[in-house]
């Protein structure tokens, strides 16, 4: 009987639980709880992608995902910086890649730098 109760206990608690993630989750995707890559190419053209996943993600991984649903050649050096985004390389017109979170230049790799929804994440051509 005891193994029972502590069943339906766990039962019952599951389901508020799962019931507070959904409405949640609703409410996070109506309130633009996004995590946001922008390309930046330094002529005015952007690109910008999307995900509303609430888990931590590396900045290069969001970066090779964009590459891959878009079809972007993206070159790293050797620690994971971007040597050449969709034709770009860096040193063209005097130009690097340096990226940004929220307004913020990152001095970091972005292999070791982690984002998660709302950070909006930036790649410039400057």
């Amino acid at each position: 009987m005891k193994k029972q109760t502590t069943t339906v206990v766990i039962a019952a608690v599951i389901m508020i639980l799962s019931l507070f993630y959904f409405l949640g989750g609703q409410d996070k995707k109506k309130g633009a709880e996004y995590l946001t890559l922008v390309l930046e190419y330094g002529d005015g053209e952007k690109q910008q992608f999307r995900t509303s996943s609430l888990e931590e993600k590396k900045v290069w991984s969001l970066l090779q995902n964009a590459s891959a649903l878009s079809n972007i050649a993206l070159e790293p050096t050797s620690d994971f910086n971007p040597k050449r985004i969709d034709g770009f390389p860096n040193g063209f017109d005097g130009k690097e890649w340096n990226f940004y979170i929220n307004d913020v230049k990152q001095n970091k790799s972005p292999f070791n730098v982690k984002v998660k929804s709302p950070d909006k994440v930036v790649f410039r051509f400057e």
